[in-house]
C-alpha cells in the first residue's frame, strides 16, 4: 500500500514536470512565426522552414502525449489504491461479522415452529 502511494507521488511529480515543460513553450506561436517567414522565403529556405515546422509539431505532440500517458498512469494507480483501501475495509468488516456470527451461532437455540403440526425442537429429538 505504501509502495503504491510512493508510486503515485512519483507520477504526480512527473506530471508536474511535464506540464511545466509543456506550458513553458508556446508551440503555436513558434509554428506561426515560421509560417510567416514561409511566405517571403526562397525554395531552399522553405525546405528548412518546413523541417523546422515539422520538428516543432513533433515536439508538441510528444509533449502532449507524455502529459496524457502520465495522467492515465496516475489515474490507474489512484484507482488501484482506492480499490485496495476498499478491499481492506471490506475484509475487516467481513472478519468482524464472521466473528460475531460464530458467537451468535453458539448462543442460538435451534427451534423450528410451524403451527405445532409435527415439528419439534431439535434438542428434543
Amino acid at each position: 500500500m505504501q509502495d503504491l502511494q510512493a508510486e503515485i507521488t512519483g507520477i504526480e511529480k512527473q506530471l508536474e514536470d511535464a506540464l511545466k515543460n509543456e506550458n513553458s513553450r508556446d508551440f503555436s506561436k513558434e509554428i506561426n512565426s515560421l509560417k510567416l517567414k514561409w511566405r517571403n522565403s526562397s525554395l531552399e529556405e522553405r525546405s528548412c522552414l518546413y523541417n523546422g515546422i515539422e520538428q516543432l509539431k513533433d515536439e508538441r505532440n510528444r509533449s502532449f502525449s507524455l502529459v496524457q500517458t502520465t495522467r492515465d498512469d496516475l489515474k490507474l494507480k489512484r484507482q488501484m489504491l482506492h480499490f485496495k483501501r476498499i478491499a481492506m475495509k471490506q475484509q475487516s468488516i467481513i472478519a468482524h461479522k464472521a466473528a460475531i456470527t460464530s458467537e451468535n451461532i453458539n448462543d442460538q437455540l435451534y427451534v423450528i415452529q410451524k403451527h405445532g403440526h409435527g415439528i419439534a425442537k431439535v434438542e428434543d429429538c
